[in-house]
This record gives structure tokens, sequence and C-alpha cells, in this order.
């Protein structure tokens, strides 16, 4: 799957990810995790860095590329049904609706 930086970001901090669930959903949620944290590497050449107000930055010109993150259908479908679960809540903000979209269409 192709996500962005702000992709990726939204997935690990915006409620993509259950806190709580049964066990081969939260194995599921710990390998999407692990497969989409950037590496110190990656956090240098993209310039990501924490602001004090917590928000997140990074080098506008690597804004628009893509990366390719290989999730298995599971991991899909588990991202899916957070995406359903906050839609029925009335709770995708414009910040997700990008990437609510593209879970819905890899699923």
């Amino acid at each position: 799957m192709k996500l962005t930086i702000a992709d990726r970001l939204n997935i690990l901090y915006g409620g993509l990810l259950p806190e709580k669930a049964n066990m081969e959903t939260m194995a599921l949620s710990k390998d999407v995790k692990e497969k989409l944290t950037f590496t110190t590497e990656q956090m240098e050449e993209i310039g990501l860095e924490t602001l004090e107000n917590g928000t997140l930055k990074w080098k506008d010109s690597k804004d628009k590329e893509d990366y390719d993150i290989e999730l298995k259908p599971k991991e899909l479908v588990m991202l899916d049904k957070q995406v359903t679960e906050l839609d029925g809540k009335n709770e995708i903000t414009t910040h997700l609706l990008t990437i609510c979209q593209k879970i819905k269409e890899a699923v």
C-alpha cells in the first residue's frame, strides 16, 4: 500500500489502531505499528521532529512521497474495521479522510 508520511502518522496516532481488542486484533495492530514506525534514518531523511506543542513536522519536499508499506489482508481488514467504527460515530476528521478512503479502497 502506498502511504505518505501523513498517512502513516494518521494511522499511528489518529485512532486507526485499536487501544483494546482481542489478542489477535492487538497482535495485528502491533504488526502494523511496527511496519509504519519511522526508523532513525527515515526520521533524519524526512526531517521529522516534534515541536514544543507536540505537533509533528517534516520537510515539505518529502510531503507527497509515497512509501510502499506491505500490509497483509488481515491487517487491512483490522484497519477497515476501525475506519467503519470511527465513521459510525461520526469521528472521521479531515486529517483522517484521505487515509480512511485509501484503506476502504484497499480492502
